[in-house]
């Protein structure tokens, strides 16, 4: 079972019922990010029994459980899965308004099957209840809930409401354009892009990417697209120097669309052949090379 990574942060005995084990939370916290997590539950249990009004314990105790989660089979996820039930409800019992509890509890309803006690339409609900304590995590729920249920556009939506409270977030931004871009929202996806507000190289890279790549699937404009894809492949060629990133065998393939459209067949099969070299099962790049290789 597969569940929401959930980033709680604790205070680690900031809350005075939480003094007297706050060296095991810190142990805790050490054998979780060390990978040992049976001790980090371990521990993280001890310290809820012995301070059962620290919400701190509790949570630590959720980390380390979903941690164990992850990579759990299905009957050993079954036994976990109670016990993570019950350390987010003694979280929620000692602090009813707690964000990474209820974040936990919505995350676990969104994620874990029926038979665990899995829930999407009471997540739903507890997500509009947490957006009226806190917009933002209760916004990032939503989208983790239309992303689990595969809604595109409750994805859009959430998207945009992410958006809206987080204009910066070049990941959001870029998520929300490649979803109007797959929707065909071509004019959207557009305008979108030029809103992005100016930025280092890695932006301008990716919405030089976008909006070649919406003119190509868009089949208008391929002498643009051509220009933009690029202009997105010689910034990151240049960034290259400092090993940031290497060019995007996508862009590569995109190029050789462009090209092929434009009648330049030749460099259509030296983008294709680049794309190939970077991403040897690069989809689009295989069927271009074979169109132009066909007798």
């Amino acid at each position: 079972m597969t569940l929401l990574s959930i980033a709680v942060a604790l205070s680690l005995g900031a809350d005075p019922g939480c003094a007297p084990v706050a060296a095991q939370l810190q142990s805790a916290q050490g054998r979780l990010e060390g990978g040992e997590l049976r001790q980090a539950q371990s521990l993280a249990e001890d310290a809820a029994d012995s301070a059962p009004g620290c919400v701190d314990a509790h949570l630590m105790l959720v980390r380390a459980l979903q941690a164990r989660l992850e990579g759990a089979g299905r009957l050993s996820a079954l036994g976990l899965s109670r016990r993570y039930r019950r350390a987010v409800a003694d979280a929620l019992e000692i602090d009813p308004d707690n964000i990474d509890a209820r974040t936990a509890e919505i995350g676990y309803l969104i994620h874990a099957p029926g038979i665990a006690g899995g829930d999407r339409r009471r997540a739903a609900d507890l997500i509009d209840e947490l957006e009226a304590l806190a917009a933002r995590p209760g916004a990032e729920m939503r989208l983790e809930l239309a992303r689990a249920e595969g809604d595109d556009a409750a994805l859009l939506s959430a998207l945009a409401a992410l958006i809206a409270l987080d204009a910066g977030n070049d990941r959001l931004r870029s998520e929300y354009a490649r979803r109007l871009i797959i929707d065909g929202a071509y004019d959207r996806a557009e305008a979108e892009l030029t809103a992005w507000p100016d930025g280092d190289a890695r932006r301008e890279a990716e919405r030089a990417y976008l909006r070649g790549a919406l003119r190509v699937l868009g089949e208008f404009d391929l002498a643009a697209a051509e220009s933009l894809l690029m202009r997105s492949i010689e910034i990151e060629r240049d960034a290259d120097a400092s090993d940031r990133w290497p060019p995007r065998a996508g862009a590569w393939a995109l190029l050789g669309s462009a090209r092929e459209g434009l009648g330049d067949l030749e460099g259509a099969r030296a983008a294709y052949g680049r794309a190939q070299d970077l991403e040897p099962d690069n989809r689009r790049a295989a069927e271009g090379l074979s169109r132009l290789t066909s007798p």
